[in-house]
């Protein structure tokens, strides 16, 4: 049986999961200064390959009008997939949401040992979000552009306080 509506999921790895990250600062603002109910999962050390089995079970009891997706991990980029390989993941998720008629937006958020010049999986993400007309903030780019990653980070993955405010 499926629950109440709730607006908004943040969907993602661990840094989605981090209590004191993006995801959970903006869950409480959005409860707080709107009254819009919304969900975090963050599933640490998986990766977008592991969520595409994961999409029935978080969708079965729950009906969500928009999903953030920050599942451009560090850790997927360490197995040096091809273009395919990270395509099909990202894409397989993108088309399961917009089945489920589920407004969708993709949060790249910037990693300390990422080289955004050329970066295989934030082009698949680019190219996908083109593709489909999905939503795209690339905060990464932006930041390795403005050489100011490592100015939010505590490690090379998981922001520090002014990282997760900015």
């Amino acid at each position: 049986m499926m629950e109440k509506n709730k607006s908004i999921l943040f969907l993602g790895f661990s840094v989605t999961a981090d209590k004191s990250g993006y995801a959970n600062i903006l869950s409480r603002i959005f409860h707080e200064k709107y009254t819009i109910e919304s969900d975090v999962i963050g599933l640490g050390a998986f990766t977008p390959e592991d969520l595409m089995y994961l999409m029935d079970y978080i969708f079965l009891k729950q009906n969500y009008a928009h999903v953030i997706l920050e599942i451009n991990t560090s850790a997927w980029r360490y197995k040096k997939l091809s273009y395919s390989e990270y395509y099909l993941p990202i894409r397989y998720i993108s088309e399961y949401l917009i089945r489920k008629n589920i407004n969708i937006m993709f949060v790249n958020l910037p990693r300390g040992d990422v080289d955004y010049s050329d970066d295989i999986a934030t082009k698949v993400i680019e190219d996908i979000a083109s593709e489909l007309k999905i939503n795209h903030f690339d905060l990464a780019s932006q930041l390795y552009v403005e050489n100011k990653v490592k100015n939010y980070l505590r490690d090379q993955v998981h922001t520090n306080n002014e990282g997760a405010q900015y």
